[in-house]
């Protein structure tokens, strides 16, 4: 039995007659009584009744092709998905992020990539930074963004922008009469933080510490996210991404921090890995989007932290 004479008797029940049926096949007449012949004995059943030129569907035809339709469709999804690889070098992206510049910086440029690519499959997954190298490393993923530095053997990195963190607090904090909050204005104040093998806490620490400003210690986080909805009911204040900062825009005041506390993103692909065209889109894509930010610095891999 073969594809091709199931998609025959598919053909010839939809039109009910085998010039039809091979019109439809682009074959020809002879062809497709064939196909439906050859499928019969190999059945061992007969699947139309002939009638002046006319078929009708017997009633064993009709409970074989109840069976064979299922097939038929899976076939039909393999020849897309087959396609999709063809014209996209894949039919899934698999993408993975650290949970809050994933969460804040991904939705735009994922949703110009299906506008580009609307049967792309696109799977993201949030990770922090040790698990997110480590998977990108073994080719589970084909596209990471994380903060940088990256030091992992085994990873490309390809720096994406730098921008200056802003401090954010609750609406109606006294630091929001200003314009600008610097350094200095936050000793004694209640600061919620970052966990401490964070590029950012460890950049924040180097600052207060270099001027010797002491800030109370309110709650520490792992996630940039949960920080803003702490500053938000009144916690604390928080030095942080612009572009989380912009996820609560509206909900919280947000001020330029001096001196600026310069944070740097960067793309990651497996090292020999083949890269996906649709990967690199998606690359393109986050550029337009970032290249154009008020907060972009155009910059180079650094060093620091790996935590």
């Amino acid at each position: 039995m073969k594809i091709r004479q199931l998609e025959a008797m598919r053909a010839l029940i939809a039109t009910g007659t085998t010039t039809q049926a091979a019109e439809v096949m682009g074959i020809s007449q002879s062809a497709i009584s064939r196909l439906i012949s050859q499928l019969e004995d190999t059945l061992g059943f007969v699947l139309f009744d002939r009638h002046r030129g006319r078929l009708t569907i017997t009633p064993e035809g009709r409970e074989f092709y109840g069976i064979a339709e299922d097939i038929l469709a899976q076939v039909d999804q393999i020849q897309e998905t087959a396609s999709n690889i063809r014209a996209h070098g894949t039919g899934t992206l698999r993408v993975v992020a650290m949970p809050a510049i994933g969460t804040c910086m991904l939705p735009q440029p994922l949703k110009m990539l299906r506008e580009e690519y609307p049967n792309l499959n696109i799977i993201v997954d949030l990770k922090n930074r040790s698990e997110l190298q480590q998977a990108v490393a073994e080719r589970r993923y084909d596209i990471g963004l994380a903060t940088l530095p990256i030091v992992q053997q085994g990873l490309v990195v390809e720096p994406l922008c730098t921008v200056r963190s802003v401090i954010i607090m609750p609406k109606g904090h006294r630091l929001a009469q200003k314009d600008v909050v610097n350094a200095e204005d936050l000793d004694g104040e209640s600061l919620v933080s970052l966990s401490a093998d964070t590029v950012m806490r460890y950049r924040t620490e180097e600052l207060f510490t270099r001027r010797k400003i002491k800030c109370q210690s309110a709650i520490e986080a792992t996630s940039t996210i949960l920080l803003g909805n702490l500053v938000r009911i009144g916690l604390g204040v928080a030095i942080v991404h612009p572009f989380v900062a912009e996820h609560f825009s509206g909900q919280l005041e947000i001020r330029p921090f001096e001196p600026e506390v310069d944070i740097s993103y960067g793309l990651i692909y497996a090292e020999g890995a083949r890269r996906l065209r649709v990967a690199d889109q998606l690359s393109k894509n986050m550029r337009i989007c970032f290249s154009s930010s008020s907060q972009f610095i155009p910059q180079t891999q650094e060093s620091g932290p790996v935590g």
